[in-house]
């Protein structure tokens, strides 16, 4: 009898140990997490608790083998990234478009009918010097928001960026004429946006990796993970606009290749800003519809060019600024339940 009682009290105190020791275990690993997570990062949490659409973060994961820490060469950081990034309430769209004013009469028309409680304006980056800007751009039939009008002085892909003189928001949110979003979605890219400031966020994602057999840079959409937020559907800060021709601030050599080859500039907006703020950009899971037009990106050599774009600038930041991340800071919905995390475009096939 007496055997039995005190092995019962060995087995309660095994267990108190136990429960004693997971507790002070999970303690400290508490605390080593608080000290490893990035203070933005811990921030944003508590956009999630504020009722859907939450916000879901995960933690980075390492960087693909090839990358680098920012060489002393670097883009002068100081000049364009203070420790405050306003954002304010609203935000502009912009969108670069050249002859295809079917598609672009539909985009503004799903905007006249559709409510954006956050957007102010529209930029229509008017590309085509050679033709008349069209009826619909001018005879005020979009009167839900102003629709305005800018003329670059060339046809080049890296006019989209810009900077309208009038424009009054600190986001914009970069759109070409042949994607749709609903309000929703935008609104809740707005919403990350707001807490990351500093980074593009947006809601298509690419994926760049280093062929072994080659040694060279490879761009893909395939990869499980993401390094490159395209800018066709993307939150940027003005103040990467007012930077992006800034000479003392891009590496020389940068926009005349994306001129000379009319391709990358959204690749080259990913470089000068993962190397600026040494942080990946944000993945925003949404919903984007594709008006099924020929394009750029239907070209056999798009790839081979996206590859040679990526190599390039790589030797001419002296490194490789991107990072392919799985996890980092990604935010998808929570729309009721199970949460909504389709990646997916959804084809609009072009009846004109």
């Amino acid at each position: 009898m007496v055997s039995s009682v005190s092995s019962d009290k060995a087995l309660v105190g095994l267990k108190q140990f136990r429960r004693r020791l997971t507790w002070c275990l999970a303690l400290l690993f508490g605390f080593l997490l608080i000290i490893l997570i990035d203070n933005d990062w811990c921030k944003s949490i508590q956009i999630g608790r504020m009722g859907p659409p939450a916000l879901v973060y995960g933690l980075a994961s390492s960087p693909e083998d090839g990358s680098a820490e920012a060489p002393a060469m670097a883009v002068a950081a100081a000049a364009i990234s203070p420790e405050s990034w306003p954002t304010g309430n609203n935000y502009s769209i912009i969108i670069p478009s050249y002859n295809r004013t079917d598609i672009l009469e539909g985009l503004l028309t799903h905007f006249n009918k559709s409510s954006c409680p956050s957007l102010k304006n529209i930029y229509v980056n008017w590309s085509n010097t050679s033709a008349a800007i069209p009826n619909f751009l001018v005879d005020g039939r979009f009167s839900r928001y102003p629709v305005k009008i800018t003329l670059p002085r060339i046809f080049s892909l890296e006019q989209r960026y810009i900077l309208p003189e009038d424009l009054d928001t600190e986001a914009v949110f970069q759109l070409d004429d042949d994607l749709r979003l609903s309000c929703e979605d935008l609104e809740f890219g707005f919403k990350v946006f707001k807490q990351f400031p500093k980074q593009i966020a947006g809601f298509v994602a690419r994926g760049h990796y280093l062929d072994a057999e080659s040694n060279t840079w490879r761009y893909t959409s395939k990869l499980d993970g993401y390094s490159l937020i395209l800018t066709g559907a993307a939150f940027l800060h003005r103040r990467w606009l007012e930077n992006f021709f800034n000479p003392e601030i891009m590496p020389p050599g940068v926009l005349e290749f994306v001129k000379e080859h009319q391709n990358c500039e959204d690749i080259a907006m990913n470089f000068l800003v993962a190397h600026t703020t040494q942080r990946p950009s944000i993945f925003v899971g949404g919903k984007v519809n594709v008006v099924r037009v020929p394009g750029i990106s239907d070209g056999a050599d798009h790839y081979n060019l996206r590859d040679a774009c990526l190599n390039k600038f790589a030797e001419l930041y002296g490194y490789m600024p991107l990072e392919n991340t799985k996890s980092y800071l990604k935010a998808v919905y929570a729309r009721n339940s199970p949460m909504h995390t389709d990646q997916g475009l959804d084809i609009v096939e072009n009846k004109n």
